[in-house]
């Protein structure tokens, strides 16, 4: 039989951009901050406009959908800031960790087995 694995924060390298975002907020603090992208999200998104490689628009997607799905569970603030004409920095900011304030994700996310093992039963336990 298998012992179950800890949770322990995965090495940047091994990880995919969205399993970088993921477990920067499961092991981020209230407050902290993240840059998931520089640029026009919904520009830089679409495959007919962007200028962007196949690769890096499914990683900017993959991103982008877990803000979003971060956000709606009140796990993460998002916030954009305009830096000129068409080009926007966007942020997410770890949320305060109040129960009360926090829903259940709506979908589940799909992390590198590290992550998922230990550390989604403690983010689902906090979320109850």
């Amino acid at each position: 039989m298998n012992a179950p694995l800890e949770a322990t924060a995965p090495e940047p390298d091994d990880l995919t951009p969205a399993d970088a975002f993921a477990a920067w907020v499961l092991y981020g603090r209230p407050g902290d901050v993240c840059v998931y992208h520089h640029g026009l999200l919904v520009v830089d998104r679409d495959p007919v406009v962007s200028r962007l490689s196949a690769t890096a628009r499914q990683a900017l997607a993959a991103v982008a959908d877990l803000a979003l799905a971060f956000a709606e569970a009140g796990r993460v603030l998002l916030v954009q800031e305009r830096l000129g004409d068409r080009v926007y920095r966007y942020l997410a900011v770890i949320a305060a960790r109040q129960k009360q304030a926090a829903k259940p994700m709506s979908r589940p996310i799909v992390l590198i087995p590290q992550v998922c093992i230990g550390a989604m039963a403690a983010a689902v336990e906090e979320l109850a």
